[in-house]
């Protein structure tokens, strides 16, 4: 039986998809291991209880802010902007420059794809986001919506408390 070289290339690429599969599943297993320890279980659980916010989005949340004291205000959390300040130093100054991220991107498109179930799943957020709709178009509303969702994420986070669904703010 003669194989091609196109059926080699398939056989290959087959073989890396089980490969990347199989360490996927080990990440994820780790991941999983390292969300029971005591200091972050009781936050995973609680960002888990935000709509649109599952584990693996809480697990990245978690890695990327690590304590979400150090930031002040919401306005300086602002992950869902696509740019963000990268601090350089220089002796006794800092100078600010706006940089692009693919770790803050990813972050948005995160934010972004959780506030879609937020307005699916939390009567508050539907109606928000209804409201929004009728003045702009549904992508700039949802973006609305995502970053009213990172402002609950936050307060979350800082009191550690559930999520109160229907709570028009």
């Amino acid at each position: 039986m003669k194989t091609s070289a196109g059926n080699f290339t398939l056989q290959s690429l087959i073989l890396q998809l089980k490969e990347i599969r199989e360490h996927n599943k080990n990440v994820l297993k780790q991941l999983r291991k390292e969300a029971q320890h005591p200091d972050i279980a009781p936050l995973i659980k609680a960002l888990q209880g935000v709509p649109g916010v599952a584990f693996i989005t809480a697990m990245y949340l978690y890695t990327e802010i690590i304590d979400m004291k150090r930031f002040a205000t919401i306005t300086i959390l602002s992950v869902l902007s696509a740019w963000f300040l990268q601090r350089k130093l220089s002796d006794e100054n800092v100078y600010s420059t706006a940089s692009r991220s693919d770790k803050i991107h990813f972050l948005r498109t995160m934010m972004i794809e959780a506030a879609w179930t937020a307005v699916r799943e939390d009567p508050a957020m539907t109606l928000k986001f209804k409201e929004l709709t009728k003045r702009m178009n549904s992508q700039n509303a949802i973006i609305r919506i995502a970053k009213k969702l990172v402002k609950r994420i936050r307060h979350v986070w800082l009191k550690q408390e559930e999520y109160v669904y229907a709570l028009v703010a």
